[in-house]
C-alpha cells in the first residue's frame, strides 16, 4: 500500500517538476477538445450556406405559402401527406415570422423550465416567464422571443414590443433554441387572430418542384379542400429560381472522407506521439531503472501522471465550453451522440498530433543544444 501512496506521491511530483511536458500535454489536451467543437459549429454554417441547389423550369415549379392549423404531431403528419399528393419530391420549407404555440399552461413558468411546442419539440425558457392558459384563449398579443435571434440581436428584451406587419406582441420572455426558424413564438388563438386581420404570408413558405407540370388553379381548389389548411398565396416559381435540398451522396462522400482523413492523421499522431514522448521520457525512466525501481514502477508512476494531466485538460475544456456552446447555438449546429463520439476522438488525435509534434522538437532542440555546447540548455 505504502508502495502505491509512493509511486502516486511520484507521479504529482512528476507533473510538477516536468513542467515543459505537464503544459504541453495539457494545452494541447485542451485544444484537441475545444477546436473540433468551434469547428464543426464553422463547418455547419457553411454547408448551410453552400447547399446542393437545382435551378428548376418555371412550368414544374411553385412558390406555395400557406398556415398549417393542425394541432400536435398531426402537424408533420398531415403536411407530409398534402406536399405528397400534389406530387412533389422536393422542398424547402421555413417559418417566415411568428410561430404559434399550443400546450400546458405554463402560468407559474420561469427561466430554467422546459417548454413544448406543439409536443413536437422541447425549448428551455432563458429568462422572463411563459403565457398562460388565460392569454392563449383570449388571444392576448404577447410572445415569446428567440434569443440570440434577429431581433434579440437588435436590442430587443423582455417588456418591449415587437411589431409584425403592424400587429404588437409584447415580449414575455426569452427562449433560446437552434430548432425555432423564426423569431416569434405566440399563443394560438392570437396568432389565428393574427392571421384574420393580416393576411399576409407569415407561416410557411414552401418551394415545390413537381413531378409534372402543374395548373395553378387546380392546385388552388385542392388545396381549399384541406379544411386544416389555409391557404395564402400560390404563385409560379421565377425561371431560374433556386430550389435547395440536403444530397444523400454528398453526405455520404463528406462522412467517407472525414473518416479517412480522422484514420491517417490519427496514425500519424500515434506514431508522433509514442516517439516524442518516449524520448523525451527516456533520461527519467533510465536513471530510476539504474537505482532498482521495477519496469511496472515506472510505467504505473506516468499512468497516474497522464490520468492527473487528462483530467486538467478536461477542467479547461470544461471553463471554456461555455463560450464555444454559445456559438454553436447561434449558428444552430445541433449535437447528437455520433457527432459527439467524433469531435471527441478527432479532439484526442488533435492532443496527440500537437503534443507529438512539440515533443520532437524539444528533442531536437536538446539534442543541438548538447551537441554544440556539450550540455543540455
Amino acid at each position: 500500500m505504502n508502495g502505491i501512496l509512493l509511486n502516486i506521491k511520484n507521479a504529482f511530483l512528476r507533473v510538477f517538476y516536468q513542467k515543459t511536458i505537464s503544459i504541453v500535454v495539457i494545452v494541447s489536451i485542451a485544444i484537441g477538445m475545444i477546436f473540433p467543437l468551434s469547428a464543426f459549429a464553422m463547418a455547419n454554417d457553411i454547408i448551410e450556406n453552400i447547399k446542393v441547389t437545382k435551378f428548376t423550369d418555371t412550368d414544374s415549379t411553385i412558390i406555395l405559402e400557406y398556415f398549417s392549423s393542425f394541432a400536435k404531431k398531426e402537424i408533420m403528419d398531415q403536411r407530409m401527406k398534402f406536399l405528397t399528393d400534389i406530387d412533389q419530391y422536393g422542398y424547402f420549407s421555413y417559418y417566415k415570422g411568428v410561430v404559434s404555440w399550443k400546450g400546458q399552461d405554463m402560468a407559474g413558468s420561469v427561466a430554467g423550465a422546459t417548454l413544448s411546442y406543439f409536443e413536437l419539440e422541447n425549448y428551455t425558457l432563458m429568462e422572463g416567464k411563459m403565457f398562460n392558459r388565460e392569454q392563449e384563449e383570449k388571444g392576448m398579443k404577447v410572445c415569446l422571443l428567440r434569443k440570440d435571434g434577429v431581433l434579440w440581436q437588435k436590442g430587443v428584451r423582455v417588456g418591449d414590443i415587437v411589431k409584425i406587419n403592424g400587429t404588437g406582441f409584447k415580449v414575455i420572455g426569452m427562449i433560446r433554441d437552434p430548432k425555432i426558424y423564426g423569431e416569434l413564438i405566440a399563443p394560438y388563438n392570437s396568432l389565428n387572430i393574427f392571421l384574420e386581420n393580416n393576411p399576409s404570408p407569415i407561416q410557411y413558405k414552401a418551394l415545390l418542384h413537381t413531378k409534372r407540370p402543374v395548373k395553378i388553379d387546380e392546385l388552388r381548389a385542392k388545396i381549399k379542400a384541406n379544411a386544416k389548411i389555409n391557404l395564402l398565396s400560390v404563385m409560379p416559381a421565377a425561371k431560374g429560381q433556386k430550389i435547395f435540398f440536403d444530397s444523400a451522396g454528398k453526405v455520404m462522400i463528406q462522412n467517407l472522407l472525414l473518416g479517412f482523413f480522422v484514420l491517417l492523421f490519427g496514425i500519424i499522431s500515434f506514431i508522433f506521439i509514442i516517439a516524442g514522448k518516449v524520448a523525451e521520457e527516456e533520461y527519467s525512466i533510465g536513471v530510476k531503472m539504474a537505482i532498482g525501481a521495477s519496469k511496472n514502477t515506472v510505467f504505473f508512476e506516468l499512468f497516474i501522471q497522464s490520468v492527473l494531466l487528462i483530467m486538467t485538460s478536461i477542467i479547461l475544456d470544461l471553463l471554456c465550453f461555455p463560450i464555444i456552446q454559445n456559438k454553436i447555438s447561434q449558428l444552430g449546429f445541433m449535437l447528437d451522440w455520433k457527432v459527439v463520439l467524433i469531435m471527441i476522438g478527432i479532439g484526442f488525435v488533435l492532443a496527440f498530433a500537437v503534443s507529438g509534434i512539440i515533443f520532437q522538437i524539444l528533442i531536437r532542440k536538446k539534442a543541438v543544444c548538447e551537441l554544440l555546447k556539450g550540455g543540455s540548455c
